[in-house]
């Protein structure tokens, strides 16, 4: 015979599954020491939950209880966020990468309206995070943010390249965007540069890089 949980009007058919509001308090600073890789939505609710008493001096208010995180407006709200900064390079795959990617979105999101967006504005409630013209001016500023982060490391990966292979033109050249690079092709392809020169073995190099 299966025994169903009552609370109020909510029906649990565990009761390993109810919470008491007081224990979600309770959990959240455990959950946001945790790593990331162990995040989910719930996590994040907690996470909006700790940023908001930080800012603020005070507890943030569940809209409304009902017995579990994940059935709460709270809940709602951050799974629509979730859903709308997922990384269209994943698609919609649920493997274990692109959720820790979308975890690390929403988390940087959460921490972008706090503490930039909004550091002398009020947040009053995980709703806010919902809104269009919000997601869409972050999405610009994080996709802007990915490529320079990307740009750099290629950047530092060149220039270690050149550093190991040939270092008697390390720092001859500017290699850090897409736009140097170009140059530095169009010199090579335009001059006679012997192909055994450091120069062309870089063009090569780079070459490869792009395939």
């Amino acid at each position: 015979m299966n025994l169903k949980f009552y609370v109020g009007n909510t029906v649990f058919q565990n009761i390993e599954d109810y919470m008491d509001i007081q224990t979600f308090y309770d959990k959240i600073e455990g959950w946001v020491r945790s790593d990331k890789s162990s995040w989910n939505h719930i996590t994040l609710i907690g996470y909006f939950c700790h940023k908001y008493q930080q800012k603020y001096g005070v507890q943030y208010k569940i809209t409304s209880w009902k017995g579990n995180p994940g059935k709460t407006k709270e809940s709602r709200d951050i799974s629509k966020v979730c859903k709308q900064l997922k990384n269209p390079e994943h698609g919609w795959t649920e493997d274990k990468a692109s959720k820790k990617d979308n975890i690390l979105k929403v988390y940087n999101y959460i921490n972008w309206v706090f503490d930039y967006k909004f550091r002398s504005k009020q947040v009053n409630s995980t709703g806010l995070l919902v809104n269009g013209t919000l997601l869409n001016e972050f999405e610009k500023m994080y996709i802007k943010s990915l490529k320079e982060h990307r740009s750099k490391k290629k950047s530092k990966s060149i220039d270690q390249w050149i550093l190991d292979n040939t270092p008697d033109i390390a720092g001859d050249y500017q290699l850090g965007t897409k736009n140097n690079i170009q140059i530095f092709y169009k010199f090579i392809e335009t001059n006679s540069i012997p192909e055994d020169s450091d120069e062309y073995k870089l063009y090569n190099y780079l070459k490869k890089m792009e395939k």
